[in-house]
């Protein structure tokens, strides 16, 4: 959300959507919680639709929508440490 109010306000500096296919956000969620893996599918395919229609009835807005954001970083395949630096790379390229 606050790569939108970014967005909307007018503001500068990066803003920055991850990215991660559904799969490895389920496996993320088992590994973190516990349970299976269609389960997490499942659960997090419906937290998706009930986020997006209610950001859609609050603000107008998908969270989701490439929009707003400058930059896009595929996680999928990054560990934490990974995404700490492809963002460190980004922002110190945006900065020169």
């Amino acid at each position: 959300m606050a790569g939108w109010w970014a967005y909307r306000l007018g503001l500068g500096g990066i803003r920055l959507w991850l990215e991660g296919d559904a799969t490895e956000r389920a496996r993320r969620v088992v590994m973190r919680e516990g349970g299976e893996l269609e389960d997490a599918l499942d659960a997090n395919r419906q937290r998706r639709a009930v986020d997006g229609a209610r950001f859609q009835e609050l603000y107008g807005l998908q969270p989701e929508d490439a929009e707003p954001y400058s930059h896009r970083l595929d996680a999928s395949r990054l560990n934490a440490a990974a995404v700490v630096e492809a963002v460190v790379a980004m922002i110190e390229e945006d900065s020169e």
